[in-house]
């Protein structure tokens, strides 16, 4: 990208995760590792399954589901007959208030212990599936990646004990980054949201350019500093996040005829020159 002949300004900045597209996955019941899927650097899809848990906690929960679910069943067949008896003048009507009576009371039930499911994570496919599952695999409960990216933490093993809440992975969409640039009190009068700045590193060959999106409003009380951010795309992720970079944010620009790179000046015979191919050499 040329920017043109520009005055900039030079800021340290460090690069971050995108915290918009970086999720932490944790263990939402106590149980068992039962399987470990995904490694440390592995790329993952939305929706992949990273691991199995068996959790006790959750097969308690999934046998009151079944039990509430079969207590309506058996609710509603009630109800049926006593309804039927009763427009025959057969049993009190007093029977069929009481069954119908049951069959609420059965729903409430039920619905209460499907909110429990969806509460821990089971979605609707789980808890379909917890009715076509046997008595020995209520327990298992799949942890998923929510996003697609990478695994960038990975704090499980097989076999170990795990408890509700526990971090287990981290996945990371590598593909923008943050770049945190620290501004000093002399340089806010120069910086604004919307400003393009171009960024290098040591190491990386080509710099790459963004726009500040975020000033922080406060300064940091260590060192009087105030946070800008700038978005950077990553498809190639040579821009990883703890590198230290140098940002150079743009505060003004005009035409000239021709520019160079000023490592490109060179002294020679007490003048600045620069260098150019020519048909001569």
């Amino acid at each position: 990208v040329d920017l043109g002949p520009h005055l900039d300004l030079i800021h340290p900045g460090q690069l971050v995760l995108d915290a918009d597209h970086t999720a932490h996955i944790v263990a939402r019941f106590d149980g068992t590792m039962r399987e470990v899927r995904a490694s440390l650097g592995d790329p993952v899809k939305a929706g992949a399954v990273l691991a199995v848990i068996d959790s006790r906690e959750l097969a308690d929960l999934s046998a009151t589901y079944l039990s509430s679910s079969s207590r309506l069943d058996l609710a509603l067949l009630t109800l049926k007959r006593e309804q039927a008896l009763w427009e025959q003048k057969i049993s009190a009507e007093q029977d069929f208030l009481a069954a119908k009576q049951a069959y609420a009371e059965a729903q409430i039930e039920l619905r209460q212990s499907r909110q429990k499911l969806k509460a821990f994570g089971i979605d609707d496919g789980g808890i379909a599936r917890i009715t076509s599952q046997s008595d020995g695999s209520l327990a298992r409960f799949e942890i998923k990646a929510p996003t697609a990216g990478v695994i960038i933490e990975k704090d499980v093993t097989l076999g170990e004990a795990v408890a509700a809440n526990d971090k287990l992975f981290q996945v990371a969409d590598l593909s923008t980054v943050w770049l945190d640039i620290s501004v000093f009190p002399k340089d806010l009068a120069f910086v604004a949201v919307g400003q393009r700045v171009r960024v290098s590193a040591s190491g990386i060959k080509d710099s790459t350019t963004g726009v500040i999106t975020y000033i922080q409003p406060l300064a940091n009380v260590a060192n009087r500093a105030v946070l800008a951010r700038v978005v950077l795309k990553n498809p190639d992720g040579q821009w990883r996040p703890g590198l230290f970079v140098t940002a150079r944010a743009v505060i003004g620009e005009s035409d000239v005829p021709v520019m160079v790179a000023k490592d490109a000046l060179q002294s020679y015979e007490s003048n600045s020159v620069v260098f150019v191919d020519s048909p001569e050499g």
